[in-house]
């Protein structure tokens, strides 16, 4: 209440700095520090020598700004005053010189404060403490007995003194004040400790150091002891089986006691020498064995059988594990915890020997007589394996913890620790999982779920078995609820990254990649660096390739690439034999491409160089680079022909010594197909290209008989380095040689060549939309519109964001008239969701200002229907706009392509709203751009004849007639008289043409 009061007072008044800090104060206690710092300096701002608001402020930032607020109670003290706003402004001052270290200047100011307010009992403490810092021991000692002589009595105090005593050598009296301590505060552990420390410390100077150290020792763990056993016993404890081995192996020359040899074994069970403890196990039953042949074995002989069985799991001697505890089953049939260790022997052997739980179901043979008693005696008997055997021992684990179960009336397990049944599930789950049996391991999994809901790991797995019977969705369910119960663990956060990725989930997918590089420690074993690893390869791809985050792609191969250099120096050191060659040019080349598509183009060709230096026999790295370098040349073309020259002729060269290394590499031989065809040379273009179909055709019949893309044994790749070298052999390459083929085509005029070999390139790859749509745009130059259409929607089915087919379709809706299906093919071309690039095209359709215009032209033609004609008139006008923006933005554009049809159209619009100067200018430079245009003279001579310009409008008349006799289109002169003047609307064939 006092709050809103406050808040209201300041918004009436905003400059009563009383207000202000009142409010401050009150946001300070209910921990809104934030809006309490505001008003506390908009209170400084009004006042700067409020010393209330330095002091609450200077309280505030001691945390977040320490600096400021050494400021603030600084001049807090300065300021003079008779409240106490000094004095804790110097208490806060010496906690932050405390904090920093400055232990003099924290002494001067609570002596400060305790000299003019001694009834500050805590302050001596705290002087002794700084005093304690500075190593001045005794002032500590006397700052200490000043707080006790005042009050003061804290555990704090004792265990201060006592460090002092101890630091100046006074064991003595530091053992009485930790007494004291512990006396006032029984229930730390670390005081108990440090007086065991502080009594060992006195007691090395005496006469009889090793024994009474001994016994302190044992003391720490409350045991004493007279004898050599306890003395082992007790350097067992505290960790020292060296010394616990050889006082036992003395008392074992004397006698042989059970636990003599019990202790003993857990001493070499410590160190790790297994086969030690076998033997002293072995010894131990030996003094259990029953004089008599029918007394049986007493029932600890199967406790030490057990154990002798896991010591010899431990040595990976399994066939001998099993008969320890098959015998500890013969002593004592009731001790679970044996069936589950035999029965993972069992399942291991079996696994090592091949012996997969499938046996052949038992036949039986038809006799003459059906009675029950043949068939029984026909009946073949399998043989039981050794997995049968194990999955026996685990199904009675699972069966005694049923039976105890339904006895105790519980329904599921309690508590996080886990049951023996639970452990049986477990490796049965596993077991079931490796031999690919993934059906019985889920249901393996399920029944551990009904037995403990929250099973982590159960969840888990049952996740991954899904996985890997590709049922993803339901997986994908399973590792959320496992995250719910764990939100730590980075290796299901990747698990189910795999599998959003699986089903397109890319944006969920990448968040949990991300997850994973913050759940990932910094001290990292070998499963979670791999996992770290992956992560960063994975998220890398994913950034590139569906959201074109470039930026973001390189950094994460750029750390991937850090760990696995970490990587090959730990293998060179010797630390590390599993790596076996010194790079991985695919994660080099991965930062070479996206650090390509950013347009760094200098740092991508120093990393295709590393690359192709210490690799030179890879084909495509080569090919990489010379596409980057004619991107850079095409890129700096305006700026220095010369460089763009010079990079074109490395990128040549990259081409020409990629074809040597793999003539059949159709990488290389459609980049010198292009370079060729972008330098004019048409013709050696096409021969290029044509060579290689030729030498496929005459390959077809000996390397690739069977299926042509897919290579024979003898071309397949072996496992040494050259081979790995060799890239494969697909169907998308020849693809795209065929659509450079035909693009070639295109451009020499051929335009039933091209159709043919673009149809062959979409046969070969039908999953492309490019190819689709290039041969729309072949059919489209050809007149077939209705086939060009449809090729435009196969490829908006293939990829629906693809912008540049939307774009087509749009184009081929004007020309046939339909300007409403125009304009909105158009906006789907334009807008944020459509205008996406695909497979890295160098600019977003969006970026096109020949698409903007487009639009204007369909918007201005929906405006005949006088239907919304304000609506698209105003869209024109900003479709207009944008594309006049882009045109002034790209100087290379502007000084490389002519935009004549931008005034023709700009000034149509104007003209029909009536601005005929501003359009007569815009006719003007359109015909300045192309002279010879009968349709912009005569769109500038109704422009003359509405401003009632006759002469003018007569000289554009005749300039119409000579431009159209030139062109000997007598046909047009017929279409042109019948044309009425005034509307220029009704002119629609003049807009189909403008698109042409």
């Amino acid at each position: 209440m006092a709050i809103k009061h406050l808040r209201e007072l300041c918004t009436m008044w905003p400059n009563n700095e009383e207000g202000h800090v009142e409010l401050g104060y009150c946001l300070t206690k209910t921990y809104e520090h934030t809006e309490a710092l505001s008003h506390l300096t908009a209170a400084l701002y009004i006042n700067a020598t409020n010393r209330k608001a330095l002091l609450l402020r200077g309280m505030l930032l001691r945390r977040a700004g320490p600096l400021q607020a050494l400021r603030d109670l600084t001049v807090c003290i300065q300021i003079e005053g008779k409240d106490d706003e000094g004095f804790q402004a110097r208490m806060y001052r010496a906690v932050l010189f405390f904090e920093w270290r400055k232990y003099q200047k924290a002494i001067n100011d609570l002596e400060f404060v305790y000299e003019h307010n001694p009834s500050l009992t805590w302050i001596p403490l705290q002087l002794g403490i700084c005093h304690l810092k500075l190593q001045h021991y005794s002032t500590a000692v006397m700052c200490f007995n000043e707080s006790l002589k005042s009050g003061f009595v804290s555990w704090n105090v004792y265990l201060c003194r006592a460090e002092a005593f101890a630091a100046q050598k006074k064991i003595d009296c530091a053992i009485y004040d930790l007494q004291r301590a512990i006396n006032v505060e029984p229930t730390r552990a670390e005081f108990y400790l440090r007086l065991c420390q502080l009594m060992l410390l006195r007691d090395e100077c005496a006469t009889h150091s090793s024994e009474w150290k001994t016994m302190l020792e044992a003391s720490m763990v409350h045991m004493s002891f007279r004898n050599l056993y306890q003395r082992a016993l007790a350097h067992c404890i505290l960790g020292q089986y060296s010394q616990a081995i050889e006082l036992v192996e003395a008392l074992t020359r004397t006698r042989t006691t059970l636990d003599d040899w019990l202790l003993l074994s857990e001493a070499w069970k410590k160190i790790g020498h297994w086969s030690a403890v076998v033997t002293c196990l072995q010894n131990a039953i030996r003094t259990l064995e029953p004089k008599q042949y029918r007394i049986p074995w007493p029932m600890v002989t199967a406790e030490l059988l057990e154990r002798m069985g896991l010591a010899q799991m431990h040595m990976q001697l399994y066939e001998e594990a099993v008969e320890s505890f098959s015998a500890a089953t013969h002593i004592n049939p009731h001790r679970t915890s044996v069936y589950l260790h035999r029965g993972i022997c069992r399942l291991r052997l079996a696994y090592q020997a091949h012996h997969l739980p499938t046996p052949p179901k038992p036949t039986v043979k038809q006799g003459r007589s059906g009675g029950h008693q043949n068939r029984k005696q026909n009946t073949v008997r399998v043989r039981r394996t050794l997995s049968d055997e194990g999955l026996e021992d685990l199904h009675r684990v699972i069966a005694a913890n049923d039976r105890r179960r339904h006895e105790h009336g519980g329904t599921e397990s309690e508590g996080q620790i886990l049951t023996l049944a639970d452990m049986a599930l477990r490796v049965r789950a596993m077991y079931f999982a490796v031999i690919g049996r993934l059906a019985k391991a889920i249901k393996t999994c399920n029944l551990a779920l009904k037995l403990k809901p929250k099973w982590t790991w159960a969840l888990f797995y049952r996740g991954m078995f899904k996985f890997q019977l590709r049922t993803h969705q339901f997986a994908e369910n399973d590792f959320t609820a496992s995250l719910e119960l764990s939100r730590d663990c980075a290796m299901i956060y990747y698990t189910r990254a795999l599998c959003r990725e699986a089903t397109g989930k890319w944006s969920e997918a990448l968040e949990d990649y991300k997850q994973v590089l913050s759940k990932t420690p910094q001290a990292r074993t070998r499963t979670t660096e791999e996992i770290y690893f992956r992560s960063l390869i994975n998220m890398g791809l994913i950034q590139a390739r569906r959201f074109n985050q470039y930026e973001d792609s390189a950094r994460s191969f750029h750390l991937a690439h850090q760990i696995y250099t970490a990587r090959q120096l730990f293998a060179e050191l010797g630390m590390d034999a599993k790596l076996g060659v010194s790079n991985w040019p695919e994660l080099i080349h991965s930062i070479g491409l996206s650090l390509h598509r950013l347009g760094k183009f200098e740092q991508a060709d120093a990393n295709f160089r590393s690359l192709t230096l210490a690799n030179p026999a890879l084909t495509w790295a080569h090919v990489s680079r010379a596409n980057m370098l004619m991107d850079y040349g095409g890129h700096v073309a305006q700026k220095d022909p010369g460089k763009q020259k010079a990079l074109w002729t490395r990128a040549l060269e990259e081409y020409q010594f990629a074809h040597q290394l793999s003539p059949t590499d159709w990488s290389a031989r459609i980049g010198l197909a292009i370079y060729l065809q972008v330098n004019g040379k048409l013709t050696a273009a096409l021969q290029m290209i044509n060579e290689g179909l030729d030498n496929l055709g005459e390959q077809k019949d000996m390397i690739i008989p069977p299926n042509l893309f897919e290579p024979s044994s003898k071309t397949k790749k072996s496992n040494d380095m050259k081979a790995i070298l060799t890239p494969p052999f697909h169907p998308e390459a020849v693809a795209e040689a065929y659509e450079c083929r035909g693009l070639i085509e295109f451009q020499l005029g051929h335009l039933s060549r091209a159709i043919a070999d673009l149809t062959e390139a979409i046969r070969l790859n039908p999953s492309h939309p490019n190819h689709l749509v290039n041969r729309g745009t072949i059919y489209q130059r050809d007149g077939q519109l209705r086939s060009a259409m449809t090729d435009y929607r196969r490829a908006i089915s293939l990829v629906p964001n693809h912008g540049s087919a939307h774009f087509h379709r749009g184009l081929l809706y004007l020309l046939h008239g339909q300007v409403e299906q125009s304009e909105l093919a158009l906006g789907n071309a334009l807008s944020d969701d459509y205008a996406s690039t695909y497979n890295g095209d160098l600019c977003a359709i969006n970026k096109d200002p020949a698409v903007w215009l487009t639009r204007a032209i369909a918007r201005y033609l929906c405006a005949k229907h006088k239907q919304f004609m304000s609506c698209h008139m105003d869209g024109a006008r900003q479709d207009l706009e944008q594309a006049e923006k882009l045109l002034q933005g790209d100087s290379e554009l502007n000084a490389t392509i002519s935009w004549p049809h931008f005034h023709y159209a700009k000034g149509r619009f104007l003209f029909y709203l009536g601005l005929l100067q501003q359009s007569l200018e815009e006719f003007t430079k359109a015909i300045a751009l192309i002279p010879d245009n009968a349709w912009f003279y005569r769109a500038r001579s109704e422009c003359h004849y509405r401003m009632q310009l006759y002469k003018q409008a007569l000289t554009d008349y005749h300039l119409v007639l000579l431009a159209v006799e030139r062109r000997g289109k007598r046909g047009w002169m017929r279409n042109y008289r019948n044309t009425p003047l005034p509307d220029p609307l009704t002119l629609d064939h003049i807009w189909k043409l403008l698109i042409d």
